[in-house]
């Protein structure tokens, strides 16, 4: 076990080296001045579990298990260059309760560079995590039932040119290469290479705008097929007046990877349609064709926003009647959003989009120690991981809102994914809420339930999972910007399902304090 943890180390180090190192020396990000934001943290922690393995009743053994976790913020920030770094290296003590030592890394870097102005730039990520193996067997973070998760680690560069020509039409062509590695995991490591071309129409074009765009992905798989995307697409617009315009859209859809459905057809499409614009806080757009569409936009006040598409396409990757709508209404208290969408995706490239740690708020303001302050845990809507493309559909409901003392959210999920080869489908609805409250001078209550099931050919389950923890904020003379946090807690979670392995409950107290200088 400690070999096996040694090397893991190991390798996540060399990515880690290797990745920055890359990327501080392949642009000059070093050679301006760059306002950078230091701050290192150290976590200490104990925990009392009464079910280290979640497993069921009968088989439920207590164990306590100690955790350090050295942690770093990086922030650095240019006229031309951006970089934002966040890590924790969790290091477990009695995992499993077992005597064992386990060691976890969490990263989530982002790095966006200009080059050369205005014209050649350069975007950077990279994240390590780890996530649930099997969406029917959870484990709710690495403290406890271990054999339940496996590491990821994903990794972006992205070079591109944004080309203009004296008015007549803007561009971008790009480059980007992707990388996902996951240990012990039915799903493959993946290396996928996209190149793409998008051209619009400059300011010299008034009575009609076009635009072009060819896309080409192809995803290299180690232990399956791979994945090929390759699309073009074109739009011709002829503006009749302010308020009204006619349109022409067209292209080719060429996709390859393993399916048992009819869901992706191949060939040309074409679109005819107009679009009305009565003002600047509405308008609708109606096209026909193999591809057909209805689409409108609603802008009733500047804090209201609400786009909606319904769409019927002969041809693509998502065929038949599909939409998509997305809403957004801020406060100077509240924000309250819905979203549903549907695309056709892989495991890969969702854990390839994941965030591990949330940097900023739900009212856009940052979050200054966005690794001490959260606790990682797994997430909780992530598919079982395996080498198939499925057809998501997902729709998120939520609302937050803030006081003197008080931060409240919640969010309602349902997805559904349609597997393209096995053609099982998995159904998710998943709930969850937090209040913050500062009910005295530098001590905070939170109060965070948490709800799912999720319902698949081979099992169903329903999982519950109630936190309450009390932190308090200590001065320390340690240095300058040193300050201690120190945290107590429980937390309750019950899964049932119809296969009896798969029940669990666990009660767990913690208790932590967290230094950041």
């Amino acid at each position: 076990m400690a070999l096996n943890n040694y090397s893991h180390f190991k390798k996540n180090k060399a990515i880690i080296k290797f990745f920055i190192t890359s990327l501080l020396t392949s642009h000059p990000i070093m050679a301006q001045a760059l306002d950078w934001q230091f701050k290192p943290s150290l976590s200490l922690q104990t925990v009392y579990s009464d079910n280290i393995g979640l497993l069921p009743k009968d088989l439920a053994e207590g164990a306590f298990v100690a955790t350090i976790s050295p942690g770093l913020s990086l922030v650095g920030k240019s006229a031309r260059n951006r970089l934002n770094l966040n890590y924790q290296m969790q290091n477990i003590y009695n995992a499993g309760g077992n005597g064992d030592y386990s060691l976890f890394n969490q990263l989530q870097f982002t790095s966006k560079s200009e080059i050369k102005r205005k014209s050649l730039f350069f975007d950077a990520r990279a994240t390590m995590s780890q996530q649930n193996n099997l969406s029917s067997r959870n484990g709710g973070d690495n403290i406890s039932g271990g054999q339940l998760r496996t590491n990821v680690t994903t990794f972006s560069v992205s070079p591109y040119w944004t080309p203009r020509f004296n008015g007549y039409f803007n561009g971008e062509v790009r480059f980007s290469y992707d990388k996902v590695m996951l240990e012990n995991s039915l799903a493959s490591n993946t290396d996928s290479f996209t190149g793409s071309i998008n051209l619009v129409s400059g300011r010299k074009f008034s009575r009609f705008s076009w635009r072009l765009s060819y896309i080409n992905r192809e995803q290299k798989r180690k232990e399956s097929d791979d994945i090929k995307n390759q699309n073009a697409d074109g739009e011709l617009r002829f503006h009749l007046g302010r308020k009204f315009n006619a349109f022409t859209q067209f292209g080719y859809s060429n996709n390859q990877f393993q399916s048992t459905t009819t869901n992706n057809q191949n060939g040309f499409f074409y679109t005819f349609g107009a679009q009305w614009i009565p003002s600047q806080r509405f308008n609708v757009e109606l096209g026909y064709g193999n591809n057909s569409h209805i689409s409108f936009r609603l802008l009733p006040t500047r804090h209201i926003r609400w786009n909606t598409t319904f769409n019927y396409r002969n041809i693509g990757t998502n065929t038949g009647f599909t939409w998509q709508t997305d809403f957004n209404w801020r406060t100077r208290k509240s924000v309250w959003t819905a979203n549903y969408s549907e695309d056709t995706t892989t495991t890969q490239q969702v854990l390839l989009e994941q965030n591990i740690f949330a940097l900023e708020d739900a009212f856009g303001n940052p979050l200054l120690d966005p690794v001490t302050n959260q606790p990682v845990q797994l997430a909780i809507d992530t598919p079982t991981l395996v080498d198939e493309v499925f057809i998501r559909r997902r729709l998120t409901v939520g609302a937050s809102y803030k006081t003197g003392k008080s931060n409240f959210n919640a969010q309602i999920f349902a997805e559904q994914r349609s597997f393209q080869v096995n053609q099982n489908d998995n159904d998710v609805l998943g709930f969850s809420a937090s209040w913050r409250w500062l009910f005295a001078r530098r001590t905070s209550l939170l109060v965070s339930p948490r709800w799912e099931r999720n319902q698949a050919a081979i099992s169903n389950n329903e999982r519950f999972n109630f936190s309450v923890d009390v932190t308090r904020s200590i001065p320390v003379r340690l240095g300058r910007g040193t300050q201690l946090n120190a945290k107590v807690g429980y937390r309750y979670t019950n899964q049932t399902a119809d296969i009896a392995i798969n029940e669990y409950k666990e009660n767990r107290i913690t208790a932590n304090v967290v230094f950041t200088f």
